[in-house]
């Protein structure tokens, strides 16, 4: 009797210590702690929008007119602190082009370049011509929503922080999460919506968001230089990310909209000079009919401009 109760002592402790341990390591108590212990005896920064983050982080590359007050120095492994923005899955494709002067120069010249005014869907709209898209999309157009990493891994989803300010994800701080972060939000999103967010995290600078590449080769083929360049980061962007990664360390609060996401497409031609081409389309996530339209609308450009299936 002794020697089974023994077991079933050691059965129970290693029992106990295994959930426990599983516990901790969910709710990540450790990384919890440790941020609490960098917030109380190392730099902190607070953050109130999109505009102040990447005026920090851009410096003299910023290129809106008007400038925050209190920019940060931007030092890799500071305390983030954010509050009245929102956690959303679509995510900037170049984080912070469109807020240089380069992005805004290709903005503002690839909305120059305008096709046709057609009716569509009951709009009249500018529709661009080819060269126009591809400004447009190498300015920082384009959202991209990723599935989450597959497997035990602390760094799980690629997602965004957007202020009411703005409204557009494109905009957006770049953040990655650990899963039970991700889990946390799924609680509080719905039907595509964004929760209102605030909490802290980990600024990580001179990195590539460690999602692998997220922008997969296109269509099978070998792409142009350019047209590379396009679709994945910039090599003189800013490598910088907030990591999220305790579920204790951010509060959020049910939300019913979301912000403005672009969808957007890398299509073949039938033309030597201009095999590829894109197109996109501004929707909101938790409209149906936003997104209905934004699909018809990628669908008849690139039919109307001879692409391929």
């Amino acid at each position: 009797m002794n020697m089974y109760s023994a077991a079933g002592k050691e059965l129970k402790k290693r029992f106990f210590g295994k959930f426990l341990e599983d516990i901790l390591d969910y709710w990540r108590i450790y990384d919890y702690i440790g941020l609490k212990y960098k917030e109380i005896w190392k730099d902190k920064i607070s953050i109130q929008d999109e505009n102040h983050f990447w005026y920090s982080i851009l410096s003299d590359r910023f290129a809106c007119e008007e400038k925050p007050q209190d920019c940060f120095e931007p030092k890799s492994g500071q305390v983030v602190q954010f509050k009245d923005v929102f956690l959303s899955q679509w995510a900037p494709k170049m984080p912070g082009q469109l807020w240089t002067i380069e992005g805004i120069n290709k903005a503002i010249e690839g909305l120059k370049k305008v096709e046709k005014r057609v009716e569509f869907r009951g709009k009249v709209i500018d529709v661009l011509d080819l060269n126009g898209k591809k400004e447009v999309v190498s300015a920082g157009y384009g959202s991209v929503r990723i599935n989450p990493q597959i497997g035990n891994t602390d760094f799980f989803a690629y997602m965004s922080l957007v202020s009411a300010r703005n409204w557009n994800c494109d905009q957006g701080i770049p953040v990655v999460v650990s899963r039970p972060v991700y889990d946390k939000f799924l609680e509080y999103s719905r039907s595509g919506s964004t929760p209102e967010t605030e909490g802290e995290g980990i600024l990580i600078l001179n990195q590539d968001v460690p999602l692998g590449s997220f922008i997969p080769t296109a269509i099978g083929a070998r792409l142009e230089k350019d047209l590379e360049d396009t679709l994945r980061y910039r090599p003189f962007l800013p490598k910088c990310w907030i990591y999220i990664s305790s579920p204790l360390s951010i509060k959020m609060r049910f939300h019913d909209k979301a912000p403005n996401s672009v969808a957007w497409t890398l299509f073949q031609r039938d033309s030597y000079d201009e095999p590829f081409s894109f197109t996109y389309a501004t929707f909101n996530p938790t409209q149906k009919d936003s997104i209905d339209d934004a699909v018809h609308f990628i669908n008849w450009y690139v039919e109307e401009h001879r692409g391929k299936s």
